[in-house]
Parts: C-alpha cells; sequence; structure tokens
C-alpha cells in the first residue's frame, strides 16, 4: 500500500503543460512572486495549491464577491505538477469556478500578503536603524570604559556588526527583494 502512494506522490510531481488566460496583472504578480521567492513558476502554482486555508480564503472570496475580472486576459502555456493541475481542475468542477479565475485570485491574495510583509518590514527598519544609532552611542560609550582587547568589546562588536549586517539585509530585501536569510549573520 505504501509503494503505491509512494509512486502516487512522484507521479504527483511530473510536470505538465497548460494554458491560462490571466490577466497581464496576474501574469506581472506570478514573476513578481517567483523573482522574490527565487522560486519556479511551477513551483508557486504548487504553493498555492498546497495551502487549503488560504485556497478556502479565495474561493470564498470569488463566490461572495462574485468576482469577475474585467481586464482582457492573456493565454499562455505554463507547467504546473501533474498534481497541483489535478487539484485546481478538481476545484474547479467542485466549486463551479473557472481554473484561471481560482489563480488570478490567489495570486493576488499572495501578493497582498508580500505587500504587507514588505510594508512592516520598512517599519521594522526604522526601528532597527534607531537600535543601531543607541548601540553604536553605547559603543563609544564601552570604548572609554574598557581597554583596547577586552573581550568585552570583542563581543560587542558582534553585536554591533550582527545588527547592522541585519539592517542591510532589510534594506536590499526592500530595494530588490532580496531574501533574508534567517541564519547569515556576516
Amino acid at each position: 500500500m505504501a509503494n503505491k502512494q509512494t509512486l502516487k506522490n512522484l507521479y504527483s510531481l511530473k510536470s505538465e503543460r497548460t494554458t491560462l488566460q490571466l490577466t497581464s496583472e496576474a501574469y506581472e504578480m506570478l514573476e513578481y512572486l517567483t523573482e522574490n521567492y527565487e522560486i519556479t513558476q511551477k513551483q508557486m502554482f504548487s504553493v498555492i495549491l498546497d495551502n487549503d486555508e488560504i485556497l478556502s480564503d479565495v474561493i470564498d472570496l470569488i463566490k461572495k464577491e462574485d468576482i469577475q475580472f474585467k481586464a482582457e486576459k492573456l493565454p499562455k502555456t505554463k507547467v504546473m505538477s501533474k498534481g497541483a493541475l489535478d487539484k485546481l481542475n478538481l476545484i474547479s468542477k467542485e466549486e463551479g469556478i473557472a481554473r484561471d479565475s481560482v489563480l488570478e485570485m490567489s495570486l493576488r491574495y499572495y501578493s497582498k500578503i508580500v505587500k504587507k510583509e514588505k510594508e512592516s518590514h520598512v517599519k521594522a527598519k526604522k526601528i532597527i536603524e534607531v537600535a543601531l544609532e543607541e548601540v553604536l552611542k553605547k559603543d563609544k560609550e564601552l570604548s572609554k570604559l574598557l581597554l583596547d582587547g577586552d573581550p568585552i568589546l570583542a563581543r560587542w562588536s558582534f553585536v554591533i556588526h550582527t545588527i547592522d549586517y541585519l539592517n542591510d539585509a532589510i534594506e536590499n530585501e526592500i530595494e530588490d527583494g532580496t531574501p533574508i536569510d534567517p541564519d547569515d549573520f556576516y
């Protein structure tokens, strides 16, 4: 039984080509998300279709608002996993919603999440900049108090560099979308 499930899982990862009809805005959101998170479009479709909680919200939004995307839709062939495509087709059939509408609204939903995250990172950067200024003031005080070569100063310099490096990482993320590596301290 486990072997059949394993084979089914492998089969679901197989790449499938499908033609989507999304707005140019949705394609731009897809490009933005894949570039910012350094993933493929195939992976992004899997992320969208693997999150049942967000999918449920998206389906509710489409049904509740009776959303119709009036902008011109452009046909483009995209690659997604067989499992993602099967799930998209199943949702479309069960919910009576066009599969392109599910993807369109999902991309908008994820873009809003990313935009909110970016806004919170801008605010966090301001807080960290203030903290860095304070740390640099304390550095001057410690340098006057302690002798050169004191182990406290050596450890303190790590603190300063870590905060400064985090500040730079946040700025790079805000400016050009470079993800912040939580394990990269220098």
